[in-house]
């Protein structure tokens, strides 16, 4: 009997992969893997690390079918995560490239078993032109590494990493910055390698890395800008605060890296984005779990968040990161009730846009409810694409 399994993605892709890794062309879209960016004419968009790599695992078998398993092996990489996200993955990768699943012109469900990309693929040749501009990626680029907990309490890793991704995501709203995503960068945690290798690896002109060290209610901050072509500083600060003063010290670092890569000047931070340091510990604390991958890492987030919020309803961006926690319980069937968990999560959505009109992570959580739960792809993709301006 003829099997009905799908033709196995299983053989070595490493030469088509590294054709791909220049940049290709899906359909109309130039596809570009080193920024995670894709262009159409005028338009260019950025993609979340994970959709990238969704991507071009697509590419590299066009018309072929990849079986879920596949996707969770090459893309998740064994990590624990259920079907619903690669489903999520796909639906966001789909709103990125104007794609509708009932009529699909590039990415097709194959039921019950996996997706094939049935638009042609072909390596680019030519340039996108960007290279040009003193604000280009490939020159005010920068990957920020996880900075090291210098901490007694080995726990408190969850606070330095949290202060390095608030200084990447300020970074990020800079305009001509490229800013290597997080999953990326942070694969470099306790790697002993030279700092020129990791920005090579990361396709990044310059590498920020530093150390955090939090006692009681003190902290101090340490980073240092490094140029990856000659391994030279381009800046270093040190900074000795009361706790509460973190938010000016996170800014201060950002401005200060901009300063040394470009003249323009990095706007503050909204206030609602600056909150209690107990609240924001909290608050970083539950970031930390909403990324574990489980169940019960990811209930404890929730918790975390809410303890946020009781402390200041004002916080939107724990208003933000409660809509996450409840998009993954309700991705991961672990709630009792399907439709109250939607309803909170909206809700939680719309507290943190009435808050903050301008935070990023609120419109990609709109985005994302959007695209799952009412399947409507324009309001999606513009939800999308408030995200990245």
């Amino acid at each position: 009997m003829k099997s009905l399994i799908p033709p196995s993605c299983s053989s070595d892709p490493t030469s088509r992969s590294s054709e791909l890794e220049s940049g290709f062309h899906v359909g109309a879209w130039r596809v570009e893997p080193s920024s995670n960016s894709i262009y159409r004419r005028d338009s260019k968009k950025h993609l979340e690390n994970r959709l990238m790599r969704t991507l071009v695992l697509l590419a590299e078998h066009p018309d072929k079918v990849i079986t879920r398993r596949e996707f969770l092996e090459k893309v998740w990489q064994e990590r624990v995560v259920n079907d619903e996200a690669l489903s999520r993955a796909i639906s966001l990768l789909r709103t990125a490239l104007e794609d509708d699943a009932s009529a699909p012109t590039f990415i097709q469900t194959i039921p019950g078993i996996g997706y094939r990309l049935v638009v042609p693929v072909s390596v680019a040749h030519d340039s996108v032109g960007l290279a040009s501009s003193p604000g280009d990626p490939e020159v005010n680029s920068i990957a920020v590494l996880p900075f090291v907990n210098m901490s007694d309490d080995a726990s408190n890793e969850y606070f330095s990493d949290g202060i390095s991704e608030e200084i990447l995501n300020a970074l990020t709203q800079v305009e001509g910055f490229h800013v290597v995503g997080r999953t990326s960068s942070f694969a470099f945690r306790n790697r002993n390698e030279d700092l020129r290798t990791i920005g090579q690896s990361l396709n990044a002109s310059h590498v920020l890395e530093g150390s955090v060290r939090k006692s009681n209610d003190k902290v101090r901050v340490t980073a240092q800008l490094i140029k990856v072509s000659d391994g030279y500083h381009a800046w270093s600060g040190s900074f000795d605060r009361e706790l509460g003063d973190i938010f000016a010290v996170q800014d201060e670092i950002a401005a200060a890296v901009t300063g040394a890569l470009t003249t323009r000047l990095l706007k503050r931070f909204n206030k609602s984005r600056e909150t209690a340091p107990e609240a924001y510990s909290l608050y970083l604390r539950g970031l930390h779990f909403n990324r574990s991958g489980t169940i019960s890492g990811i209930q404890k987030a929730l918790e975390l968040f809410q303890q946020v919020i009781a402390l200041d309803p004002r916080y939107a961006p724990a208003w933000a990161a409660l809509t996450y926690a409840h998009w993954y319980l309700i991705s991961y069937g672990a709630i009792h009730n399907r439709a109250e968990a939607i309803h909170a999560a909206r809700e939680a959505n719309e507290r943190a846009l009435a808050l903050d009109d301008q935070l990023a992570d609120a419109h990609a959580g709109r985005a994302l409810l959007i695209a799952n739960f009412d399947q409507d792809w324009p309001a999606a993709q513009q939800a999308l694409d408030q995200a990245h301006t």
